[in-house]
C-alpha cells in the first residue's frame, strides 16, 4: 500500500499519473492499516523538526510564584481516572472531608497550556492539530511528548501544573 500524489489525469488517458509520496506497506499488516487511517484522514503522526526542537528546550522549571497561585494537592487523596495501560496519567479527581464536615470532590486536568505561548510555532501546530486523536493502539498527540507525556503526568512525588475545579 502506498500513498500518492494525484498529479495529472488527461481527459483522454485511462489512468491518471502521479508520484508515490510514501510506501505504508503491505495491505492487511496492522501497521499498514493504521498509517492508512491516518493518511486518509490526515492525521500527522510526526511532528515538524522545528516544532520537536521548540519544545525540547521549553523552560521546564516550576517557578515558586507559580505554584503559589495553585492549590497544592499532594497531601490529598487523588486517584488517575485514566485506564491502567494509558500512556499519560494527567487526569484525575481528588477527594477529602473538609472541617465543616462536607466533602470535596476535585477534577484536576493537565495544564500544558502553561507551556505554550501565542504566536509561537508550538502554539501553531497545537492550533492545527485542535486534539489528540486516539486510535486502537497509539495515540497521534497534540503536543510533542516532552509537554503531552513526560511534564503533565500525575505523579504523586512530582510537582506539575494542573487546572483544578472543586465541589463540595
Amino acid at each position: 500500500m502506498v500513498l500518492v500524489k494525484l498529479e495529472d489525469w488527461p481527459a483522454k488517458a485511462d489512468s491518471p499519473f502521479g508520484s508515490v509520496l510514501k510506501v505504508l506497506g503491505k495491505p492487511g499488516e496492522h501497521n499498514t492499516e493504521i498509517h492508512a487511517i491516518l493518511a486518509e484522514y490526515g492525521l500527522p503522526y510526526d511532528f515538524p523538526i522545528e516544532v520537536e526542537a521548540y519544545a525540547n528546550k521549553l523552560d521546564t522549571s516550576i517557578t515558586q510564584n507559580e505554584i503559589d497561585k495553585r492549590r497544592d494537592m499532594r497531601k490529598v487523596l487523588t486517584f488517575t481516572i485514566d485506564p491502567k495501560d494509558a500512556k499519560d496519567f494527567d487526569d484525575a479527581l481528588s477527594f477529602q472531608v473538609l472541617d465543616n464536615g462536607n466533602y470535596e470532590i476535585g477534577v484536576h486536568i493537565a495544564d500544558v497550556s502553561h507551556y505554550l505561548q501565542e504566536g509561537t510555532i508550538l502554539d501553531d501546530e497545537a492550533y492545527r492539530r485542535a486534539t489528540s486523536v486516539y486510535l486502537v493502539d497509539r495515540v497521534v498527540p497534540m503536543l510533542p511528548e516532552v509537554l503531552s507525556i513526560m511534564l503533565v503526568l500525575f505523579v504523586h512525588t512530582k510537582k506539575n501544573i494542573r487546572s483544578q475545579q472543586f465541589f463540595s
